[in-house]
């Protein structure tokens, strides 16, 4: 055998040789000061003419799991980052699939499908309020314009709907344009005037204190109170005393009639028709309603003693037949003197308006 110290010597050396994994194998398993050294040639020194197959077996196996051992996790490094990259979404691929291409707006920035209720009126909507379309808002919930007759007050715009088909002109019914419930108001006679024809600087002012309080006189007098500036219609009216829609009875609880549109009595399509009732049944005391109206509802130019101004003979005045469902405003004419004689020859002077609860 080499003496130790040679061996001491040269195993360095040796071991320098070796890969360090090697070297810390062989220090860490090999190596003891007490143990026989072995050969060098034994040790893996290839310079010894040994084979490979019986010197290097133990050494190489060592080597080779460490290197197979580092290539494997190499290896699965390489995979997993391989597949984690293959599998990985690019947020610019196309066909990539996230959360954020889920909706068509976000992807596209396009608005969203129109909708009703969006604010904005779309083909086929009528309007939209957006959060304010209500079934009492002029836009219902369906986008549809409210009309009458949808059977729900628009708030603003409608007193009243009783839905399609009964809004009719009924006491206690909404009115067909649904403005106003149809109510009942008083149509009478004021206080009996006597004299004759002179009613001061104010005629309306003066026939309209003849009525009961709540009651304005149903009278004309040329641009203070007029009924209608065409025949029949209702135009130009003003501080005129009849309302439309609204139901007029007489003292006895009679019908006499119920307005339309056009607040006059008797009055449908623009045409005259005859009252349901009279506004008084009888006259006993013969007592004669003015009014200062033709028959057709436009102001009298004539026959108004001289505009409500004169007590004279040979001034007239023209009035109505109360009991009359179609001569209530004029029938005849007579003196404006003391009113003079009425048409069947009798001496009272008694003279009326027709009075018209408010």
């Amino acid at each position: 055998m080499r003496p130790a110290a040679t061996v001491r010597s040269t195993l360095p050396l040796t071991l320098a040789a070796l890969p360090l994994t090697l070297v810390a194998v062989l220090g860490a398993a090999c190596y003891s000061p007490n143990d026989d050294v072995v050969p060098t040639s034994a040790a893996g020194d290839d310079d010894s003419g040994g084979s490979s197959s019986d010197t290097d077996d133990g050494v190489a196996s060592s080597a080779e799991s460490a290197s197979s051992a580092g290539s494997a996790t190499s290896n699965a490094t390489s995979a997993s980052s391989t597949t984690a990259s293959s599998t990985t979404a690019d947020p610019s691929d196309s066909t990539g699939s996230s959360p954020m291409e889920t909706s068509a707006d976000a992807s596209t920035g396009e608005p969203a499908d129109p909708y009703c209720g969006d604010g904005n009126v779309d083909p086929g909507e009528e309007c939209d309020l957006g959060g304010d379309n209500a079934l009492t808002a002029e836009c219902r919930p369906d986008c549809n314009l409210a009309r009458c007759g949808d059977g729900d007050v628009w708030a603003g715009g409608e007193g009243c709907d009783d839905g399609d088909g009964n809004n009719v002109l009924e006491i206690g019914a909404c009115a067909p344009d649904c403005s106003r419930v149809i109510e009942e108001k008083v149509i009478t006679g004021g206080n009996f005037i006597a004299g004759g024809g002179d009613f001061g600087n104010n005629p309306v002012a003066f026939v309209d204190s003849t009525c009961d309080p709540g009651f304005s006189a149903m009278f004309s007098v040329a641009g203070v109170r007029e009924a209608s500036e065409s025949p029949y219609s209702g135009d130009g009216a003003t501080d005129w005393v009849l309302q439309p829609f609204t139901a007029y009875v007489n003292t006895d609880g009679e019908l006499v009639w119920i307005t339309d549109e056009t607040p006059l009595l008797g009055v449908r399509a623009g045409d005259s028709v005859p009252l349901e009732s009279p506004v008084f049944l009888e006259n006993d005391f013969m007592v004669r309603f003015i009014s200062g109206m033709n028959a057709n509802w436009t102001t009298s130019g004539s026959n108004t003693c001289n505009g409500w101004s004169s007590d004279l003979e040979t001034d007239e005045f023209r009035y109505g037949d109360v009991t009359s469902t179609v001569d209530f405003l004029s029938d005849a004419t007579t003196e404006c003197d003391g009113w003079g004689t009425p048409a069947n020859g009798s001496f009272i002077n008694l003279t009326c308006v027709y009075c018209i609860e408010q």
